[in-house]
């Protein structure tokens, strides 16, 4: 999940993607280890969820499930970090 520079880049742009990168590192870290070893086998391995299934020893059912809870836990907690949520605020 190396991210790579744009030579049109300014620093301030390098540094906000740079920190961004260390926050999503940080956020997938916090996630239980079943659903982190998905997501990295997924994302920076860029394994098939046949492949991935082959791979944990279970079904292509079970890693859809897993990817999809882990993305849903990551959003919620990029939400939370960031103030933001799906659901209506009241004023």
């Amino acid at each position: 999940m190396d991210a790579v520079a744009c030579r049109c880049e300014s620093p301030y742009e390098r540094l906000a993607r740079v920190q961004g990168t260390e926050s999503m590192h940080a956020f997938v870290a916090s996630l239980p280890a079943s659903y982190r070893e998905v997501v990295i086998l997924r994302e920076v391995e860029e394994l098939s969820t046949l492949e991935i299934a082959a791979r944990l020893h279970c079904s292509v059912p079970a890693v859809k499930s897993r990817l999809f809870r882990a993305r849903s836990m990551l959003l919620a907690t990029v939400q939370k970090s960031r103030g933001t949520s799906n659901k209506a605020r009241v004023q």
